[in-house]
């Protein structure tokens, strides 16, 4: 079984995160204020980027982001990031669910 989406396309402008593969933390350039926790934020490639749901935010620097699960393309230093639509406004998310032949 295989999950994607075409949910959380929206590039957020001027911000970009350091990732390391297997870790389920990222390091924002600066404090992300287009997201609150349970948001989707996808990582790297707009379409085919690894695809998240925010479980905690740090208000202090570093600025902390901590994902639902752990991070698993090539570790970058300043990955781009994309939100479904704006933030209180995340209406209809999409789930593709592809099962295996």
């Amino acid at each position: 079984v295989k999950v994607s989406s075409n949910s959380t396309k929206d590039l957020v402008t001027g911000k970009t995160v350091a990732v390391t593969k297997g870790l389920d933390t990222i390091i924002p350039n600066e404090e992300l204020t287009e997201f609150i926790i349970g948001d989707w934020i996808r990582i790297g490639h707009q379409d085919d980027g690894q695809l998240f749901s925010i479980t905690e935010m740090s208000v202090v620097p570093p600025f902390t982001v901590t994902l639902s699960s752990s991070y698993l393309g090539e570790s970058q230093s300043s990955a781009n990031i994309y939100q479904h639509g704006t933030k209180h406004n995340r209406n209809g998310y999409q789930y593709i669910v592809t099962f295996d032949p």
